[in-house]
């Protein structure tokens, strides 16, 4: 087959007996490229750019020991490199709150967790969790759809407010859909709660939730993994956190746990047990 344009000839491939045509001719070898080239000196900043801004130690590493090759410095300078972009970054810490409620239920935080991976066998695939801030005392329910945030807001201030004769005066959530409903917003309104949003996607802000539910999970995976019991049964593993949880000390509080500061009297801890640890049921003779 013999290719050509205007009657010159530009290249030709012969035919070989399995009808397969193989072009004649030869490459020849390129004197440059443009990847050699560049504008820049070949520092350790540059290198260090090139490779997605890996530490400077490592690529030093790397050349100082050959481990690849085609990597030189033209300049043996090491710069301080603040790396800055927007991959690497981090928030600040937000200030903490300058005070703190000296009375129950003048200011509530809630957050919502979930969806979780799995849910429990009653369907719960999220939890809602509440934290007084003058006691530190935490409530948690789990609940199948985001849209009952209300319900469970109701149940909790039925609960609380009988348990301690007080009214809720202020509640302060993510400002998350749950949150903002018509129905929620018409209904503290009628209740007289001060509603406080901090700002979307900035989680520190509603830090007293968040932290809670961050320690929640945290010891809900544990107490799973220790028992050796499937992920469903982490509605019984919250409520056991929770009740465990307001029995112990915290740093928001002196000399007293949440349950104390909640209801006047010291916590009995004697029926504690390892959660997820064998059990025997005494069955009555007459049953």
């Amino acid at each position: 087959m013999d290719f050509s344009l205007n009657g010159k000839s530009l290249f030709c491939a012969p035919i070989h007996s399995d009808n397969c045509a193989v072009l004649s001719g030869s490459s020849e070898p390129l004197s440059e490229s443009a990847n050699w080239v560049s504008t820049l000196p070949l520092t350790p900043s540059l290198w260090h750019r090139r490779c997605c801004h890996h530490n400077l130690a490592d690529i030093a590493k790397m050349q100082k020991d050959a481990l690849v090759t085609g990597m030189t410095f033209a300049s043996s300078h090491k710069p301080v490199i603040v790396c800055d972009l927007a991959g690497k970054m981090h928030s600040n810490p937000f200030p903490l709150s300058p005070s703190r409620s000296t009375k129950p239920l003048e200011l509530v935080h809630s957050d919502l967790h979930g969806p979780l991976p799995v849910a429990t066998r009653e369907g719960y695939r999220y939890w809602i969790t509440f934290v007084d801030d003058a006691t530190s005392y935490r409530a948690a329910m789990g609940w199948k759809r985001k849209s009952q945030a209300l319900v469970a807001f109701k149940l909790f201030e039925a609960t609380a407010e009988n348990q301690l004769d007080a009214k809720i005066k202020e509640l302060q959530d993510d400002k998350g859909g749950e949150y903002m409903s018509n129905e929620f917003i018409k209904f503290t309104d009628s209740c007289g709660i001060h509603r406080r949003h901090t700002t979307h996607n900035r989680p520190q802000q509603n830090g007293v939730a968040e932290r809670a539910n961050r320690t929640m999970g945290d010891d809900i995976s544990a107490m799973l993994y220790e028992a050796q019991l499937p992920p469903s049964l982490w509605g019984e593993a919250l409520a056991t956190q929770i009740h465990i949880w307001n029995r112990l000390p915290t740093s928001s509080l002196k000399g007293m746990t949440p349950y104390e500061a909640w209801f006047k009297r010291k916590p009995d801890v004697s029926h504690l047990r390892v959660w997820g640890c064998l059990a025997y049921v005494f069955i009555q003779k007459d049953k």
